[in-house]
């Protein structure tokens, strides 16, 4: 089973009682790379992804000055579920809980997205009335 939404505790259930190996829950959070006109403006943008919760970003300065924003964030998980035989090594319970748990760090995820578009709007917009003068 592979979803880009929430998931429901009994579809996850039913996913590993048909006899996956290795069966794994997995949530990755959002990762963007931005590469930015200076290091201003890449420092602004940096400024603006910690601020939204993406508290593992950071920029890279390439050899011919490339700067690059990656913009990451720690509230991954990753679960095991069933081992190589196909036997379920949690129970329903724990099933529901991690469910849960993960579509708990996808809405926190979505947020900090949504925080991030708008402090670079805000930032595109102080950007272009500064431009304009």
């Amino acid at each position: 089973m592979n979803s880009h939404s929430v998931i429901e505790p009994h579809l996850l259930e039913e996913s590993v009682s048909i006899g996956v190996a290795n069966a794994v829950l997995k949530f990755e959070p959002c990762v963007l790379h931005v590469q930015c006109r200076s290091l201003e403006s890449a420092r602004s943008m940096h400024l603006a992804a910690i601020e939204s919760g993406f508290r593992n970003s950071g920029l890279t300065i390439g050899k011919r000055g490339k700067v690059v924003l990656a913009v990451r964030s720690t509230h991954g998980l990753e679960v095991p579920l069933t081992n190589a035989d196909c036997e379920l090594l949690v129970d329903s319970a724990y099933l529901r809980y991690v469910s849960i748990k993960a579509n708990e760090r996808m809405a926190e995820n979505l947020k900090r997205v949504e925080r991030l578009h708008s402090a670079i709007r805000e930032l595109l917009e102080i950007s272009s009335k500064s431009s304009s003068k």
